[in-house]
C-alpha cells in the first residue's frame, strides 16, 4: 500500500471521519514518504524524439512510393 493511503486512513481513524473526508484533511499534514528506488525509475523521463527535416520526409515519401 502506498503511504499517501496509509496517511488518509490513519488520519480517517484518529478523526473518526469518512475516508473521503479524511482525504480533504490529510493533504495538509502529508509529507510525502521515502521514494524507493522503483519509484525513481518511473519518473524517469524519456529523451525527446529528433524531429525531422524537410529533407529527412522528403527522402521518406520516396523511399514510400517504391
Amino acid at each position: 500500500m502506498s503511504a499517501w493511503i496509509d496517511h488518509v486512513k490513519k488520519v480517517a481513524k484518529a478523526k473518526n471521519i469518512s475516508y473521503k473526508e479524511a482525504m480533504s484533511v490529510a493533504k495538509a499534514s502529508y509529507k510525502g514518504g521515502a521514494k524507493k528506488a522503483d519509484d525513481k525509475k518511473k519518473g524517469k523521463k524519456l529523451p525527446k524524439e529528433k524531429k525531422m527535416t524537410k529533407k529527412e520526409m522528403k527522402e521518406m515519401e520516396k523511399k514510400d512510393k517504391k
